[in-house]
């Protein structure tokens, strides 16, 4: 490579540019020719298992094999070259071998030794693999479950659980390999060509087959750990192993009954076997390639009720049956007991695992009521108010499976995303509206089904359900939202207000106090002739006591309007209207009613302050000629201040004078819209309740 890649200069670059292509470029042909042998060795065992069986007939059903075979091979060989990162093609590929090997060894051995006596080499070897290749099998579907569907382990521990299975079932091979062998059948008289390891090393071996039982219980765990984990197309991939995977224990249960019924393992059991080994490399095709093939969700949810209720039937009448004999000794007395309870247990049997098996499947979108009060149960043991909208979101996903789902608040006239679970894809979007007591608009519920999937009438109507249960939740937020905003507001203005007496008490009052003790002291030390210097110094006094006397009227009038208290709210603002129409200003009318009940202190400094700010705006701003402020009071302050100006500029944004005026109204759970007036002018209107304040 240095020869190739050591040059300086423009060849240099060009020559490191295209060396990791190459490599690259490499590495796929190998990984293409390795597939494709490993393809063909599988294909060819397993030919050669179908041309051994047809020049055996005494197994030519071992030709039901091939398809377990062939199907594991090109699934696998395809998965390889179109997702060569994805070691799933790689697991199955293994398993062809390993299952081409266990096909062809019985047959192999059989015309070997039996059918054509030593025509063929190693016919005891194959003899002792066909007796001892079960662990491969098994170890295959192990690592499947491991890392289906992307090819990767579960995060965490699992790395070192797959190390372990891995270590298990290598162990447990040397375990069944160097046993003691006892062939049966055609080969009794055959030995085994490896050595039986002593009874104490076979003892030290027992946890290799304690850790392949566990890899197949963390094997199965695995697929439910990632199951509950998945979502939308991951999902959908996981359900199709889940049917495929079922089919292992029904051939294990195949094959204890035939050996119950027989005594052995024969055909039945190597069509079970071959069927549920066949069954997973299709399902892994499908899953990885078309999810969305047939309504995965129906078959499993159907296969798993009836499969468990067969099941469960046929054991409850064998086991009623024998008991019921040994208690009745009339000859088809217990069978017809049997049939009888049976026949009474099956229907309720059946609902209930239908339900069970349904909310597994489909979640809670099978049962509304139960998805409702699940909602009801998770929002009532969520203590902080900040996490209602992702409970809310988190509820609404897992019942119905949504790959995305999310909540819109409407903020400022623009809806923006509060909470959210899962991510945004393809898919047609709903959005819902949630609203307070049928009216309000509080937010919208976004919804989107995973790919491939719709959502059916019944996930709408439940959908609708469910939404109607969240305006209420979202819209007590909203309102505990708003509360500690205004909270936060209040605390914010008391602090400002606290900052500003404190800088005009020192920077302004403070200094003029000081200034007068510092002139009475010198005015006490001057001499008796200096008549002159005291006078001056006197009437300097006397002048910056007045105009301390004025600051302090004036931070008072800030606190309240001294006018408010010796006037009235009318007074008051009669008194303001007057001054500004000395100054210059429009002509101000104040209307209100005479009985005007006596109103609440917060109530009347914030009319009067939206009041005169108004009527300084039309004054300053507008070149109003004439004004008049109305009030009237019916459960609330209405405070109405109309000018005749020439109005507020559409593209003037609204400055610090219009938003103290809101901000004023809100605080006391009232409104202050500002809007122009037909004729002309401004119409600033502001409502503040009575009761709130």
């Amino acid at each position: 490579m240095r020869g190739y890649c050591g040059h300086t200069g423009v060849m240099e670059l060009a020559a490191a540019s295209a060396c990791p292509a190459g490599s690259s470029t490499g590495r796929a042909h190998i990984r293409l020719v390795c597939a494709a042998a490993a393809a063909c060795i599988a294909v060819a065992l397993s030919i050669s298992a179908f041309v051994l069986t047809a020049l055996n007939q005494e197994s030519l059903w071992y030709a039901v094999t091939s398809p377990a075979v062939l199907l594991s091979a090109a699934v696998g060989l395809l998965i390889a070259l179109r997702r060569p990162g994805n070691l799933i093609g790689w697991v199955l590929l293994a398993s062809a071998l390993a299952l081409g090997c266990a096909f062809l060894a019985e047959p192999y051995a059989r015309y070997a030794l039996v059918t054509d006596p030593g025509s063929l080499p190693a016919a005891r070897w194959a003899v002792l693999w066909d007796k001892i290749d079960w662990p491969t099998m098994f170890a295959g579907m192990t690592a499947l479950a491991f890392l289906f569907p992307d090819g990767r382990l579960l995060p965490g521990r699992w790395r070192k659980v797959a190390i372990a299975a891995l270590v298990s079932f290598a162990g447990l091979m040397v375990a069944v390999t160097f046993e003691p062998q006892h062939f049966s059948g055609d080969f009794a008289a055959v030995h085994s060509p490896l050595p039986a390891l002593p009874a104490v090393v076979r003892q030290l071996l027992t946890p290799f087959w304690i850790g392949a039982y566990g890899s197949l219980i963390a094997a199965a765990w695995a697929i439910v750990v990632r199951f509950r984990r998945s979502r939308g197309v991951e999902r959908l991939q996981m359900l199709w192993l889940t049917y495929a995977a079922l089919l292992v224990p029904a051939a294990l249960v195949a094959c204890l009954a035939e050996e119950l019924v027989t005594g052995q393992l024969g055909r039945v059991t190597t069509v079970a076997i071959v069927i549920a080994v066949s069954a997973i490399p299709v399902a892994v095709a499908i899953a990885v390639f078309r999810y969305r093939l047939f309504d995965i969700e129906l078959i499993l949810s159907r296969t798993i009720v009836y499969g468990t209720l067969s099941l469960t039937v046929v054991a409850t009448y064998l086991g009623l049956v024998v008991g019921l004999d040994r208690l009745v000794h009339v000859r088809g007395v217990a069978g017809a007991l049997a049939a009888a309870l049976v026949a009474l247990g099956a229907q309720p049997l059946r609902h209930l695992l239908q339900g069970r098996v349904q909310r597994f499947v489909y979640g809670d979108r099978s049962d509304p009521y139960v998805a409702l009060a699940r909602l009801g149960e998770r929002l009532q043991a969520t203590p902080d108010p900040a996490e209602v909208l992702s409970t809310i979101v988190d509820s609404v996903a897992v019942a119905l499976r949504l790959g995305y789902a999310a909540i819109e608040l409407d903020r400022h006239g623009a809806y923006e995303v509060a909470a959210t679970r899962g991510r945004p894809g393809r898919a047609e979007r709903t959005t819902i509206p949630l609203t307070y007591q049928g009216a309000k608009i509080v937010g919208s519920l976004v919804v989107e089904p995973p790919p491939g999937a719709e959502l059916t009438p019944s996930d709408r109507r439940l959908l609708d359900d469910l939404a109607r249960q969240a305006g209420v939740a979202v819209h007590a937020v909203r309102l505990t939202a708003d509360l500690q905003r205004s909270r936060e507001r209040l605390v914010s203005a008391r602090e400002e207000e606290r900052r500003r007496l404190r800088r005009d008490l020192h920077d302004g009052l403070g200094p003029a106090l000081a200034s007068i003790v510092l002139k009475l002291d010198a005015t006490r030390s001057m001499p008796a002739e200096s008549r002159n210097k005291v006078d001056m110094l006197l009437t300097e006094l006397r002048s910056e006591t007045q105009e301390a006397i004025a600051d302090i009227r004036r931070l008072v009038y800030e606190l309240r309007p001294p006018a408010l208290d010796e006037l009235g709210l009318i007074g008051a603002l009669s008194e303001q209207a007057t001054r500004l129409s000395q100054a210059g200003g429009p002509r101000i009318a104040v209307d209100g009613p005479d009985d005007l009940v006596s109103l609440p202190a917060a109530v009347e400094v914030a009319a009067y302050r939206i009041a005169a700010e108004a009527l300084t705006n039309a004054a300053r701003h507008a070149s109003a000629r004439a004004c008049s402020v109305s009030l009237s009071c019916n459960g609330a302050l209405e405070v109405a201040i109309a000018d005749d100006g020439g109005g507020i500029p559409v593209s003037r944004r609204a400055g610090v004078g219009l938003a103290s005026m809101q901000e004023r109204a809100e605080e006391l759970g009232g409104t202050c819209t500002i809007t122009p007036r037909p004729g002309g002018g401004t119409l600033v209107r502001a409502l503040i309740p009575l009761h709130e304040a």
